[in-house]
């Protein structure tokens, strides 16, 4: 299938690279940012993913569904061995986005905030989820495994469709073997 990338802009970088080679006020006006055009950016990517056939909904089956359709799809940059196209980079950036206000909707004691502990973790000062009542210092961060993820796909096209609906669930913060006990649909799932 060839993506229609028509009326879906690249997510817009604000510049100075990997946040934690940036001051906190600069990784503070990235998070503001990034919290300010939330909503649009999830727009854009309902509207990438419904033309593709795939609503934007709070439910397992829409991000297996989503899973399979990356899956499927992903590609690399032109003349690059690993990385992936810029429009996946900010597929990943904006489902990201996405799952995390999903989790906000379904735990609403969840937050967007600014990680600034643990300077040597990938997602040092980036925006993350927080507020979990069982550890207060577990965070969410999607985006890193869903682009990571591209890579896994290139090189194993019948890799499992499984990957975001199982990382939300670590997300929520159950054990995945209790939710899968109640989400029919994930244990058997057959990709489309």
């Amino acid at each position: 299938m060839t993506i229609d990338w028509t009326g879906y802009p690249i997510y817009p970088s604000t510049g100075g690279g990997p946040s934690a080679q940036l001051s906190r006020a600069d990784t503070r006006a990235r998070h503001r940012h990034r919290m300010a055009i939330k909503d649009e950016r999830i727009a854009l990517l309902a509207a990438l993913t419904s033309k593709h056939g795939i609503p934007l909904e709070n439910s397992y089956d829409c991000l297996m569904r989503l899973n399979a359709w990356y899956r499927d799809n992903v590609s690399l940059e032109p003349g690059y061995e690993t990385r992936l196209l810029a429009e996946w980079y900010s597929f990943a950036t904006d489902l990201d986005l996405f799952m995390g206000d999903c989790l906000i909707e379904r735990y609403p004691w969840l937050e967007w905030t600014l990680h600034t502990t643990g300077k040597k973790m990938e997602a040092y000062e980036s925006s993350v989820i927080r507020g979990y009542k069982v550890s207060e210092t577990r965070f969410t961060d999607f985006d890193l495994i869903i682009a990571g993820w591209g890579n896994t796909y290139l090189m194993k096209p019948s890799a499992p469709v499984t990957t975001f609906a199982t990382f939300f669930i670590y997300g929520e913060y159950i054990p995945l073997d209790e939710k899968k006990r109640r989400q029919e649909g994930l244990p058997g799932y057959t990709a489309p």
